[in-house]
């Protein structure tokens, strides 16, 4: 048998020859120079199963490697890697398959079934529904955990059915079962319990309610904190999106944003409207009331995403990566669940900060807010963890006449990020959006969020072959009081849902 060549590039694309696999493989948009051979071997040998598992001959394979007759394999067809960190598309005579892998970071590869007559779709692991006009909302009363409880009971097999199908999931318990990534959560999870106890027992009353473990939650919230805590290098496969861009004028003030996330996200969120009582013992421990609605993943906390309270917040959410983070340390998606208490702009400062710990990972905010007596402020804040000291470092941009956009890398504060697809991305989306004339209307704001002028990267990303994709988009209106998502474009189509904004606990003598 004899052993695979050495990979090398051709201008963008990269081939790889096996005399055994007697196939290419193409890898597009890859700019690392060696193709992890491991994950080569894993790749072969599972298409090679699936070839074999197949009832179709080498006559049929012949007949569908026409497909790329420029590069006809003479038993296999051409296989092509699809961004080289995502997904490749096998094909075993008549039967289709997305094959999953990661260059770096991710080396497992698994196989599920497509349909669709070739046309590159989701997994059909639960049935190929496509994206569903659905929003589901909850109202909900009680402690936080029988919140957390209520949401897990009512969205158990939303819940059941991500866990089961969302990659990121296994590529963190394969961390967790490392001693490094163990260590990493036991600490974490003590933070938590100190800091905050009763997020902790809102996830837990989460798990309780939709029959899952606690501790695929907990590795949700601590993100890729845990899935890079055996990986240092700056090529990371970082999950994330997310496009915002808003306009202030004397008459309003409106916040578009577009909620990006891993494929398997499509159909696996809800938006969770609350009002929090808190138990005489969380009180004792910090918790307060809260009243807020916020878009939520799957089986995940509110917050980390877009939302609302009613002392007169909005935010939206954009993931940022840098390179170092800080495991033990708060995961982000603690502090925008206890973002949705703040009061006042110093109270939202005070918990970005989270000073005597700092925060582990990345993001930015994008906030407005309404004061007593109805005036606005619209400012975005960039958050990163502190390597040398025990607070978040902070850089806040307020906005009067200049249009706010953000996407997922810093534009200010100066942080090392990781490099790949999340930066590509964000650059790309920013170009997009800078084509624009600055808004001046709600209608401009929904065409910016509906841009698709960069396919590989749009601000509306509905490609059912990318690894990102935009679930929802919303639009807050603060003249209207409204707040509207949309499952398609903005610009073509109408919300699915429409919550009015509430601020019922700013000073009751304005009118709000």
């Amino acid at each position: 048998m004899n052993a695979p060549s050495t990979p090398y590039t051709s201008g963008k694309k990269e081939y790889v020859r096996d005399a055994v696999f007697r196939g290419d493989v193409t890898c597009r948009r890859h700019t690392d120079s060696q193709v992890n051979p491991v994950t080569l071997a894993k790749i072969k040998a599972l298409f090679v199963s699936l070839l074999h598992q197949s009832k179709e001959t080498n006559d049929s394979y012949k007949s569908q490697s026409r497909l790329q007759p420029q590069r006809r394999s003479t038993t296999f067809p051409h296989l092509i890697l699809d961004r080289c960190s995502a997904l490749v598309v096998a094909v075993a005579g008549t039967s289709r398959y997305i094959l999953k892998f990661e260059w770096r970071q991710r080396r497992a590869v698994s196989a599920v079934p497509l349909a669709c007559d070739g046309l590159l779709c989701t997994s059909l692991s639960e049935k190929h529904i496509g994206r569903r006009r659905v929003v589901p909302v909850i109202y909900l009363q009680g402690s936080h955990y029988e919140v957390g409880y209520d949401v897990g009971r009512n969205f158990a097999s939303i819940i059941q059915s991500f866990l089961k199908t969302y990659q990121g999931l296994k590529d963190f318990e394969r961390e967790y079962n490392t001693p490094s990534g163990r260590a990493a959560y036991d600490n974490t999870l003590l933070n938590m319990k100190q800091r905050y106890p009763y997020y902790v027992k809102e996830i837990q009353g989460i798990a309780d309610g939709a029959k899952v473990p606690f501790y695929q939650l907990f590795l949700l919230h601590m993100d890729d904190i845990i899935g890079t805590i055996n990986d240092k290098t700056s090529n990371r496969i970082d999950d994330g999106g997310c496009s915002d861009i808003a306009f202030k004028s004397p008459e309003n003030v409106v916040l578009g944003h577009t909620e990006d996330a891993p494929m398997e996200t499509v159909n696996h969120f809800y938006i969770m409207s609350a009002h929090v009582i808190p138990t005489p013992e969380d009180r004792e421990l910090g918790a307060v009331e809260e009243r807020f609605a916020s878009v939520c993943y799957a089986g995940q906390l509110p917050g980390y995403t877009m939302g609302f309270n009613e002392y007169g917040l909005v935010f939206t959410i954009n993931t940022l990566s840098p390179l170092l983070l800080k495991p033990g340390n708060t995961p982000r998606m603690f502090i925008t669940r206890a973002l949705l208490t703040a009061r006042t702009p110093a109270e939202a400062e005070k918990i970005l900060l989270d000073e005597g710990l700092g925060i582990g990972n990345g993001f930015s905010t994008n906030v407005i807010w309404t004061s007593e007596n109805g005036e606005r402020d619209l400012m975005n804040i960039e958050v990163a963890p502190n390597l040398s000291g025990n607070k978040s470092i902070l850089n806040i941009q307020k906005y009067t006449n200049d249009t706010l956009m953000h996407c997922n890398a810093y534009l200010r504060e100066r942080v090392q990020e990781v490099t790949g697809d999340i930066i590509e991305s964000s650059v790309t989306r920013m170009k997009a959006i800078r084509r624009h004339s600055p808004p001046r209307s709600r209608r401009d704001i929904e065409r910016v969020l509906s841009d698709t002028t960069y396919k590989d990267f749009p601000v509306f990303q509905t490609r059912l072959d990318a690894p990102i994709q935009t679930i929802a988009a919303g639009i807050f209106d603060m003249s209207a009081k409204t707040w509207s998502i949309y499952i398609d474009k903005p610009d073509s189509s109408e919300p699915v849902a429409i919550l009015p904004i509430r601020f019922s606990q700013l000073n009751q003598n304005h009118h709000n």
